[in-house]
């Protein structure tokens, strides 16, 4: 009987270890989840960054005479073109071609996107006023960008601002 008894209180003890265990670990997770929410995610063979849209009076102001100008970040679909897109299929600041992205992405409501692409030369368009937007242009690729194959981050601004 005596061993019996004996027995009882070091097995309370591995269940009250195992349970403080289990507490601590969900008290690290939920602190590192909270502590992580906001920063940008990384893509591991791709690209990662943020969309943001700018809109306002944003040319230079003189003195502390606000001028309006804002730049916030949006939840918005992104494309990826390969080949990248030459400067004759974007008309204005919009992509007027017929071809189908190679990829898509979504930014989440803190502009944040990731994507796993492989190395190779896109463009990369934001869904802006119902269709793929590009404001800029090099002579051979419209808002064009070579991926390098490990992470690398690209932000893109959609401008609408009077500059």
């Amino acid at each position: 009987m005596s061993s019996k008894l004996s027995k009882a209180p070091k097995i309370q003890l591995v269940v009250g270890a195992a349970v403080i265990g289990v507490v601590a670990f969900a008290a690290l997770a939920w602190w590192y989840w909270s502590s992580v929410q906001g920063v940008a995610p990384v893509s591991t063979t791709g690209l990662y960054g943020k969309v943001s849209l700018q809109e306002g009076n944003c040319m230079p102001q003189v003195g502390a005479y606000s001028n309006g100008c804002k730049t916030s970040t949006v939840s918005r679909r992104v494309y990826f073109y390969k080949p990248a897109l030459a400067p004759a299929d974007v008309v204005g600041t919009h992509y007027a071609g017929g071809a189908k992205p190679a990829a898509t992405a979504q930014s989440d409501t803190a502009g944040h996107y990731k994507i796993d692409l492989a190395a190779g030369d896109y463009s990369v368009l934001a869904e802006d006023d119902g269709g793929p937007f590009c404001n800029l242009s090099s002579g051979t690729a419209a808002c064009g960008l070579t991926v390098s194959g490990g992470p690398q981050q690209y932000d893109i601004t959609i401008d609408h601002a009077t500059h």
